[in-house]
Order: C-alpha cells, then sequence, then structure tokens
C-alpha cells in the first residue's frame, strides 16, 4: 500500500482506500451528499381526493374535539349539516376540560353562516360554497 501523503489525514487516506477497494468489487461510488425531498399530500376524509383546497378542521362534541380534512364541497356539506344545531347552541369561551395550545392559537372564527348572510345584506356578492374570503370575513369582525 502506499504511504500516506503528509498534507492527508489518515483517516482521509484510509477512506480514500476503502472508496478504491469497494469500487474494484463492484459497489456503487460513496457520495457524502444526502438528498431528503418530503411531499405531504392532504386528502378529503370524505371523498378521498386530494387538492389545493384540501383544510383540517375541528370541532367538538360532548367534550371530544376532532379534526377532519376536507375539501370545499365536503366542507360545505358538514356546514349546511351542523348549521341548525350550531344556530341555535350556545357558543362558550372554553371547554371544561381546558384548550389545547392549538385551539387557543387559532382564536375564535365567524360563523361562515352568519358572515354569507350579513354579506348578502350589506350586498357584497359572496359565493354560498368554499370558504368565505378574508376581506369579507374582516368586514364582518368590524362590523361586530
Amino acid at each position: 500500500m502506499p504511504e500516506a501523503p503528509a498534507r492527508v489525514g489518515a483517516s482521509l487516506y484510509a477512506e480514500q482506500i476503502q472508496q478504491r477497494q469497494a469500487t474494484s468489487m463492484g459497489l456503487p461510488e460513496r457520495t457524502d451528499t444526502v438528498v431528503q425531498r418530503v411531499i405531504t399530500l392532504i386528502t378529503d376524509d370524505i371523498s378521498g381526493e386530494q387538492g389545493d383546497d384540501i383544510a383540517t378542521h375541528v370541532f367538538s362534541i360532548d367534550g371530544i374535539s376532532y379534526e377532519i380534512d376536507l375539501g370545499a364541497d365536503n366542507y360545505d356539506k358538514l356546514l349546511e349539516a351542523m348549521g341548525p344545531f350550531v344556530s341555535a347552541g350556545r357558543k362558550i369561551s372554553g371547554s371544561r376540560r381546558g384548550q389545547g395550545k392549538r385551539a387557543q392559537a387559532s382564536g375564535a372564527k365567524p360563523d361562515p353562516v352568519k358572515v354569507r348572510e350579513w354579506a348578502k345584506a350589506q350586498g357584497i356578492e359572496v359565493s354560498m360554497r368554499g370558504r368565505v374570503p378574508k376581506d369579507v370575513v374582516e368586514k364582518y369582525e368590524a362590523a361586530h
């Protein structure tokens, strides 16, 4: 074996020898660069569809919080199904068991059904499906 050159450290020289041996045995050349690419695909939990409009929604029943990922169509169905109960219910500021950090950080968002009704009364055009535009929600909050 050749002697290690003075300017190359012993461990680097040993790695070079190991790489030459691995190459001579037909093993792939070692690279020190590692690349990792993570792709997160959010899927509608009801329809199984994927898309950019899929969002996570949180709701609670009997003190138990649930998360569900829904596209605009299924979110509208959820709002439509829960609408009469939400309208008749009383809003509370926190649960008896305490709120998690996520619930506290997100803050209370206005009811999209009420925002749409208010916008319609104000002459503001808002789609009956999908998310209510942020500027309309801000105007609603400013008025209330």
